[in-house]
């Protein structure tokens, strides 16, 4: 049990990357919010990009092929699209899950990871699980500390030393750099502090 005082000292920073991706996978990752801002993001951007946008999309619904699918997550040209993107690769899971995790231990681009966090938070708690299992071959800290943050979020038991090792991990081998933010915020998320 970690104690009031741990939170008391420890506020997780609300302007963080650990906190910007967990609002991105809970705010922006819903429907109704992504499609407004596009309706929003389409008043504001010129034709030509408005144009590569929309290509881009009907790229991503057209695709069957897992391989192209895991390629298209270090493609990815507009942001707005990986609600598509995501929607695409949960439709289908059993079979470009397998391919993501192996990826996702040897990727070190961040839009990769950021898509992967936001499918992980809403498949099945078994990948999520599976990647924990392979946390130590993990080659990137920044897929570590994100991973950190979708066992939170998910709310797999147990977890609780390991986030607070991880966080003290961090905040010991990377100073300058905000990992632990991600192992921290997910500890307030567990104990309902955030």
């Amino acid at each position: 049990m970690i104690s009031k005082r741990f939170f008391k000292e420890n506020p997780y920073n609300e302007m963080s990357a650990a906190h910007f991706a967990y609002i991105s996978m809970t705010v922006l990752g819903n429907d109704e919010v992504n499609d407004k801002f596009g309706d929003f993001l389409r008043e504001t951007i010129d034709s030509e990009r408005a144009t590569a946008l929309d290509e881009e999309a009907e790229k991503i619904r057209s695709l069957e092929d897992p391989q192209e699918i895991l390629s298209m997550m270090k493609k990815l040209n507009e942001n707005q699209n990986r609600s598509i993107l995501v929607k695409k690769i949960l439709s289908k899971e059993d079979e470009v899950m397998p391919l993501i995790l192996k990826r996702y231990l040897r990727i070190r681009m961040d839009k990769f990871i950021e898509t992967t966090a936001r499918v992980l938070y809403l498949a099945d708690e078994k990948y999520t699980r599976q990647l924990y299992e392979e946390y130590e071959e993990i080659a990137e800290p920044y897929a570590q500390a994100v991973l950190c943050l979708i066992i939170a979020m998910k709310k797999i038991d147990g977890m609780e030393d390991f986030l607070m090792n991880e966080y003290e991990r961090f905040k010991e081998d990377y100073i300058g750099e905000s990992f632990s933010e991600f192992p921290l915020l997910g500890l307030h998320l567990l104990y309902d502090k955030y």
